[in-house]
C-alpha cells in the first residue's frame, strides 16, 4: 500500500484519520502494517553536525499529509544472511518426469452424481451444488432439492429450475466433467454453483497456486483457476475449464472443502451453458507435478522466442549507451514508451484517442535510434485499450464507460486516465483500431498491449451495456440483485480479432501484460509476462508463458537486477528488463531464450533448447543430450571458477550443478542433438 516511483519519490495511499489507519496485510506469512515506514539513513548520519531529515509532501492534491514521527532511533544493521555454499554429497536428479502412468487412479459416478476418485489407496470425493430458487440447493454428490439420475459415465440432476446433464472423460492423468444446464424457467435464472472436495486438516493447500496460510482462503483470479490439496500419500486438484466458471468465479478452501465457486452466473430463458471442470488426481503429491500436467494439456509449452527491454529514458542516452544496454541485457525486443505532457508541471501519459490529438513523431524518432544502436533488434510501442484521455473522451465515449459500483466513471489514477470498454462494433472500439494504425504509421515493427484482459476492475456497473451473463447474486436468497458486465467476456471477440492482426502486422511478433483469462485467448501463442511487484504473482504466470516482468519498484541497481532473475527462478520463470539500468556486463537473460518450456519447477526451468536453474541438482534432458554450461556468480558475471562436469547415467546425460546460492547457471543444449528432438 505504499511505493517508490521512478523519481525516489515515496508515496502513500489515502487512509482513515483516526489513528488506526488500515489493518496488517500479509505477504508470504509475514505480517506488514502499511501505516509504518522505516528509512535506512544509515551512512547519512553525520555525529559533527545537526542532522535533518524533511519530508515533503507532493502530490498534487488538496488534502494534507498527516503523519507523526514515532520512534527516531540508529540502529546498526544485523549482519546479513550468510548465503548457503555449494552442497556436497548426493544431488538430486532433475528431468522431465511428470507425466502419469496409465491406470495410476480409479474415478467413478455414485449414485448420486457424485465423482469419486481413487489414487494410491487413498479416495475423496467431488460433490457439485446448484441454486434453486426455493432458495435451496440440488447437489451431486448428496441430498438436496433435486433428482439425480446414473447411468454409466452420464447423470442428469433435475429441479423445478432448471437441468443439469453431466458427463466424464477420462484420460491418463486428468478427468473432465462437463455440466450442460438448462433454464428451464421462462425468466432470467440466477444460478450459483460449487465444486468441492474435502480436506484433511494436515494437508498442503493452494488456492490460485498461493499456499493457504489463513483459515479461510478465496482468490478470484481466471489466470490461476485452480485448488490444490496435497496430503502425504496423494493429491487432488480442480482447474476451473470453461471460460464463465474461470471469469466469474474464485477458487478456494473454507474450513476443510477445497473447490471452484461461480456466484455471478444470469441463464436468459430457454438458454444452456456447458460447464466444465477438470479433476487431477496426482499419485505424487508434488504442486509442480500438477503444475506441468496442466501445461502439457493445455499446450501452452510453445516457443519463447526472445529477451526484451523497455526503453523509458531515452534522453541523454547516447547510441553507444544504448548499444550497451541492449546487448547486455539480450534483448531481442525493444519496447518504447507511451508519449508523456509535461506541460501540467505533472507527466501525463497519452493514451487512447489523445494519439490522434498529439505530435507522435517521438515514436518514429525513438523507433530510428534504437536500429541505428542495434538494427537486429526488434522495436515495440506501448498499447492499452482501456484508457483514453483525449480531449473530450469522457462525452464522446459515455456510453462505452467501465461504470464503478457507486455509478462513477472508473479513472485509473488521478482523474487523468478514464477507463472505458471496447464493446464490439462501438465507438470506442473504433477509435482504438485506429490509434494502432497512428503507431505503426512511425515505423515500430509490433505492439506491446499491456493489460490485455482488463483494466482496473474485470466488472462494469453500467446499465447501458451488458454481457448477457453475468449479475450480481445475493448468496441467502438466490435472487438477482442487478445486472452487471464482465469486461473480458464482453469484449472478447473485439480483442481476439485484434489479436490476430496485430500478429499478422507484427509478423507473428506480440508482447501483452497478464496471462490468458479463456479458452481461445490461450490458443494465441505469444509472450504475455506478470508484473512482480509482489514477486509471488508469477505463479499467475505459471499456467501460461512463465515470464517476469522485472519489479520496477525495487530494482535500482545492475545487481538488483540479477538478484530479481534469481527470484524469478524460483517459480520457474525466465525474466524481461524493466528498468533503464545499463548493465556493464552481460547477463543471464543472454541465455536465456529462445527457450521452449517443458518442466517448472521451484528453482529451475526446463527448455527444449536450454535448462535454467539457480539451484543444485543432476539435471538433464532425460536423454544424452550434451550441453555448454555458463555460471554465474553473486555480482552476476559469468565466472570460470565453478565447473559443470558432464555425468552418465544409465545411458542419459546430467550436467552436474554444485553451486553456492546466490548464483545461477545457463546450460545450453548441444545444436546436433537440438535438431533431432522432436
Amino acid at each position: 500500500l505504499a511505493g517508490c516511483a521512478g523519481n525516489g519519490i515515496w508515496f502513500t495511499t489515502y487512509g482513515p484519520l483516526d489513528g488506526k489507519g488500515y489493518p496488517p496485510f500479509y505477504s508470504n506469512g509475514i505480517a506488514i502494517n502499511p501505516n509504518e515506514f522505516v528509512f535506512d539513513v544509515s551512512g547519512l548520519i553525520r555525529p559533527e553536525s545537526e542532522n535533518v531529515v524533511t519530508i515533503e509532501h507532493q502530490a498534487d492534491v488538496k488534502n494534507a499529509l498527516n503523519y507523526e514521527i514515532s520512534a527516531s532511533e540508529y540502529r546498526i544493521p544485523a549482519n546479513r544472511l550468510t548465503l548457503a555454499d555449494a552442497p556436497a554429497g548426493e544431488l538430486p536428479v532433475i528431468e522431465p518426469a511428470h507425466r502419469a502412468a496409465r491406470d495410476c487412479y480409479r474415478a467413478m459416478l455414485g449414485a448420486d452424481g457424485g465423482l469419486s476418485v481413487t489414487v494410491n489407496g487413498d479416495t475423496r470425493k467431488i460433490a457439485s451444488e446448484f441454486s434453486t430458487l426455493k432458495p435451496d440447493w440440488a447437489r451431486f454428490g448428496a441430498a438436496g432439492d433435486g433428482i439425480a439420475t446414473v447411468r454409466e459415465d452420464a447423470a442428469e440432476l433435475q429441479s423445478k429450475d432448471f437441468r443439469v446433464c453431466r458427463t466424464i472423460e477420462r484420460y491418463d492423468d486428468h478427468i473432465t466433467v462437463k455440466d450442460a444446464v438448462t433454464n428451464l424457467t421462462d425468466a432470467e435464472l440466477p444460478l450459483i454453483y460449487r465444486h468441492f472436495a474435502g480436506v484433511a486438516p494436515e494437508a498442503k493447500v493452494f488456492v490460485s497456486g498461493y499456499p493457504k496460510i489463513t483459515p479461510d482462503t478465496r482468490n478470484a483470479t481466471p489466470a490461476r483457476p485452480t485448488a490444490l490439496t496435497l496430503e502425504p500419500r496423494s493429491g487432488l486438484g480442480l482447474v476451473a475449464e470453461d471460460d464463465l466458471t474461470r471469469i466469474q468465479g474464485y477458487q478456494y478452501c473454507i474450513g476443510d472443502k477445497l473447490g471452484l465457486a461461480n456466484e455471478r452466473l444470469l441463464l436468459t430463458p430457454g438458454k444452456t451453458v456447458e460447464l466444465e471442470f477438470s479433476v487431477y488426481p496426482l499419485e505424487k503429491p508434488e504442486q509442480y507435478v500438477f503444475i506441468n500436467r496442466i501445461r502439457d494439456n493445455w499446450k501452452v509449452n510453445f516457443t519463447i522466442d526472445g529477451s526484451w527491454c523497455a526503453l523509458y529514458l531515452m534522453r541523454g542516452k547516447t547510441t553507444d549507451i544504448l548499444r550497451q544496454q541492449l546487448t547486455n541485457s539480450g534483448a531481442k525486443y525493444a519496447e518504447i514508451s507511451i508519449p508523456y505532457d509535461y506541460k501540467s508541471g505533472v507527466g501525463i501519459a497519452q493514451h487512447g484517442n489523445r494519439f490522434t490529438q498529439i505530435d507522435l513523431s517521438y515514436l518514429g524518432e525513438t523507433a530510428r535510434r534504437i536500429r541505428e544502436a542495434m538494427p537486429s533488434v526488434k522495436v515495440l510501442t506501448y498499447y492499452h485499450c482501456f484508457i483514453s484521455n483525449g480531449d473530450g473522451d469522457l462525452e464522446r465515449y459515455r456510453d462505452q464507460a467501465l461504470i464503478t459500483p457507486n455509478g462513477e466513471v472508473a479513472d485509473y489514477g488521478g482523474g487523468r486516465y478514464p477507463i472505458f470498454v471496447p464493446i464490439p462494433g462501438s465507438e470506442f472500439a473504433q477509435m482504438q483500431e485506429k490509434v494502432i494504425d497512428l503507431r505503426f504509421a512511425q515505423g515500430v515493427d509490433a505492439i506491446y498491449w499491456d493489460e490485455l484482459e482488463y483494466s482496473k476492475s474485470p466488472f462494469s456497473y453500467s446499465d447501458r451495456y451488458w454481457d448477457g451473463y453475468t449479475a450480481e447474486i445475493d448468496g441467502r436468497t438466490h435472487k438477482t440483485i442487478r445486472k452487471i458486465t464482465s469486461v473480458p467476456i464482453l469484449t472478447e471477440a473485439w480483442r481476439l480479432d485484434l489479436i490476430a492482426r496485430l500478429l499478422q502486422r507484427g509478423n507473428g511478433l506480440l508482447v501483452a501484460n497478464g496471462a490468458p483469462f479463456t479458452r481461445r485467448m490461450r490458443e494465441f501463442h505469444f509472450p504475455r509476462f506478470i508484473e512482480t511487484g509482489s514477486i509471488t504473482n508469477l505463479v499467475l504466470s505459471q499456467l501460461y508463458t512463465p515470464i517476469s516482468l522485472g519489479d520496477h519498484l525495487t530494482v535500482k541497481t545492475e545487481l538488483d537486477t540479477y538478484k530479481d532473475m534469481l527470484k524469478a527462478l524460483n517459480y520457474g520463470s525466465v525474466y524481461y528488463y524493466y528498468t533503464d539500468i545499463v548493465p556493464a556486463n552481460p547477463t543471464l537473460t543472454g541465455f536465456m531464450f529462445p527457450i521452449t518450456p517443458v518442466a517448472l519447477g521451484k528453482g529451475y526451468i526446463i527448455g527444449r533448447e536450454r535448462i535454467l536453474p539457480n539451484t543444485s541438482g543432476l539435471f538433464g534432458w532425460g536423454d544424452d543430450s550434451d550441453f555448454t554450461a555458463h555460471v554465474f556468480d553473486r555480482a552476476g558475471r559469468e565466472t570460470a571458477k565453478i565447473a559443470v562436469p558432464r555425468i552418465v547415467r544409465d545411458g542419459k546425460t546430467y550436467a552436474e550443478v554444485r553451486i553456492p546460492e546466490g548464483y545461477g547457471v545457463a546450460l545450453v543444449r548441444s545444436p546436433r542433438q537440438l535438431h533431432h528432438q522432436p
